[in-house]
């Protein structure tokens, strides 16, 4: 049955009417419909005001389970008063959804894939269950693969691990950024001072602070390298970060100007099947990273960053921290290294 409500996707380059559909934080569901091809860049919607031929339909009004039924009814009808070339699913709730409109919309359906659920649902519950969430991860990632039209992945690990359950073409779109003009040296100082910070002191990790992110590696790694200060800048800062961590609040424009600052930026996360976007701002401020080579994909060590296996323990992390801080040389060429690999491979 569910062969023949599978329409033809028709080529990139001819696709002129998009649905974006997604999810927010907070799970409310949100929608664009007539979005141009060319508005979809970065991963995001485009900026406000929006462009001509774009209308955002907002449904925070309704309660999570109305909201969907709501988005359900609105695209069904959206795409019998105007058929779209396709729906853009830019999280898996909003796969399964275009999904259970396909059957009324005949829209094919293009999953962007951020993540392997097989390795990060198991971070959202506890570890005695972790392997039972694994498991029901593999089979959402399996169940989308096999069903949607197509899937955008991030990364040749997610492509390697939903390629043998795709139904559909499966294609790697790394993550885009386009560099802007840095900041004056005197407002990265300042935003330093601010914080009691010296610029190129510091190393910085920049992102929210949930349990994937493990940021308790990131603090034992803190404890291996005591004269460097490890700083965490978040614009969500709901609970404490683990000792000797410290959290700074800031938005984006503080963040960018503390990125800048830093000495070293960091990524310990181990699991694979994404493309933090972390990085791309890390790589537009030319700060060395050091990261976990699983998440990295693109980087190469000692060129665009320095690099750790995944077994690694987090003393050969603070190791690689601690190696940035006293080969100066080192740094300038791997921060180097990194906006050039942004320029070559994320430049849009």
């Amino acid at each position: 049955m569910e062969k023949k409500y599978k329409p033809t996707l028709k080529p990139a380059n001819e696709i002129t009417k998009l649905v974006l559909m997604f999810f927010c934080r907070d799970t409310t569901p949100r929608i664009a419909f007539r979005l141009p091809a060319e508005c979809f860049k970065n991963g995001q919607l485009p900026p406000t005001p929006m462009p001509q031929k774009v209308t955002v339909i907002d449904v925070r009004e309704f309660q999570c389970s109305q909201a969907v039924m709501a988005l359900l009814r609105l695209l069904v009808r959206a795409a019998r008063e105007a058929p779209f070339d396709a729906v853009l699913a830019h999280n898996a709730e909003a796969a399964l959804l275009a999904l259970a409109a396909r059957p009324m919309t005949h829209a094919p359906v293009v999953h962007v894939a951020h993540a392997l659920w097989r390795h990060e649902l198991p971070a959202y519950g506890p570890q005695s269950i972790a392997r039972l969430l694994a498991r029901g991860g593999y089979a959402i990632d399996r169940f989308l693969a096999r069903r949607v039209d197509a899937t955008l992945v991030l990364c040749e690990a997610a492509r390697a691990g939903l390629a043998p359950d795709a139904g559909g073409s499966i294609a790697v779109v790394p993550p885009g950024l386009d560099p802007a003009a840095p900041p004056d040296d005197a407002e990265v100082k300042d935003a330093c001072a601010r914080h009691g910070l010296a610029p190129g002191g510091y190393a910085l990790y920049a992102g929210n602070l949930d349990r994937y992110q493990e940021l308790p590696d990131l603090a034992t790694a803190a404890t291996h390298a005591p004269d460097i200060p490890f700083v965490v800048v978040t614009h969500d800062p709901r609970g404490p970060a683990p000792h000797p961590l410290r959290v700074i609040a800031a938005n984006a424009l503080q963040t960018r100007l503390l990125t800048f600052g830093a000495g070293a930026c960091l990524l310990p996360r181990r699991i694979p099947g994404g493309f933090p976007i972390k990085l791309l701002n890390y790589m537009e401020a030319g700060v060395p990273i050091v990261a976990r080579a699983a998440v990295a994909d693109g980087f190469v060590h000692e060129e665009s960053a320095l690099l750790l296996d995944a077994s690694a323990g987090m003393q050969a992390f603070a190791a690689l921290v601690t190696r940035l801080f006293r080969e100066p040389q080192l740094a300038q060429r791997v921060g180097a290294g990194g906006r050039a690999l942004l320029k070559q491979r994320h430049h849009w």
